[in-house]
């Protein structure tokens, strides 16, 4: 399972090349990429989020964008309002974008905020979505927003070291179902000291390595179990547990409820029509970390 990557067909039309969701976020949001890039404008409420390893309030007028080569985390304290716009790189390169390959933010005033978000509920009302013409209307308030953060964005890139973490969180993320699998394997896959990676996983992450481990081992169950015939006994060996009273404590310590009864609730939940659960990251625990002031 490499680092979780949410791919834009998921949460866009099939022949869309760009689109626009409201979201409201009220859980913790674990460390993810994405396929396609991803322009946000946060209208309401609070938070932070770990965008590449830094930490970055999310407030009113927060704008960023992030490209496929970039991961973040968010954890809300209030719920958070904000409009997303979703395109794939080939439609950037097509607009003449393709060498916006960084992450970068900046913020703008209420005034201004309040005024795109007037704009953009009119474009995410479902009377509107899916009229003629309405990718091309996207265009009118996101090429505005993406040159500003083009023009006055500030870089987030991912440093050499980050780059470094990056590998090694996938490395993670591709080993987690090997039971002997230890924090300096992955520091030494990825050049780092194990005492560096350390701190920088926990950083980034927002979790310590063992528990991070353990919750890529509980995802990988849980797709098994919503998507697949095996038993939970064969979930959880294939998913890296070395034992199942350990597997069955720690399944419910997290989810509330049996692995059998996972599996029942994903089943009831696909004969109804919803996602598939196993797509999506579960929501994290929030950190004790209190959030530090950074400017764009």
């Amino acid at each position: 399972m490499p680092l979780p990557i949410i791919p834009y067909l998921l949460e866009s039309g099939p022949t869309e090349p760009v689109s626009l969701l409201r979201r409201q976020l009220t859980e913790p949001f674990p460390v993810h990429g994405h396929d396609y890039f991803e322009l946000e404008l946060v209208v309401s409420g609070k938070g932070r989020q770990w965008l590449n390893g830094e930490e970055l309030f999310m407030e009113p007028g927060c704008l960023y964008l992030l490209s496929p080569a970039d991961y973040h985390r968010v954890e809300p304290e209030l719920v958070l309002e904000l409009y997303s716009f979703h395109f794939t790189p080939e439609y950037a390169a097509g607009l003449g974008f393709s060498l916006a390959q960084e992450a970068r933010n900046t913020r703008i005033s209420l005034e201004e905020t309040a005024a795109h978000a007037a704009k953009l509920l009119s474009l995410t009302e479902p009377s509107v979505v899916g009229q003629a013409y309405h990718v091309q209307e996207l265009l009118i308030p996101l090429l505005p927003l993406l040159l500003r953060l083009l023009r006055e964005g500030r870089s987030r890139r991912l440093s050499k070291p980050e780059k470094r973490f990056q590998a090694g969180l996938k490395y993670v993320q591709a080993h987690h179902a090997e039971p002997g699998l230890r924090l300096e394997d992955a520091a030494r896959a990825c050049g780092l000291s194990a005492c560096y990676f350390s701190a920088l996983f926990s950083q980034a992450v927002g979790y310590r390595f063992t528990d991070y481990v353990t919750e890529c081992r509980l995802r990988h169950a849980c797709a098994l179990l919503s998507s697949s015939p095996v038993s939970v006994t064969e979930a959880a060996y294939e998913a890296g547990f070395s034992s199942l009273p350990h597997f069955f404590r720690c399944f419910k310590s997290r989810f509330g409820c049996s692995p059998g009864r996972y599996r029942k609730q994903a089943a009831e939940a696909l004969s109804g029509g919803s996602a598939d659960p196993s797509f999506f990251p579960f929501p994290l625990p929030k950190s004790d970390q209190k959030p530090k002031e950074s400017k764009p």
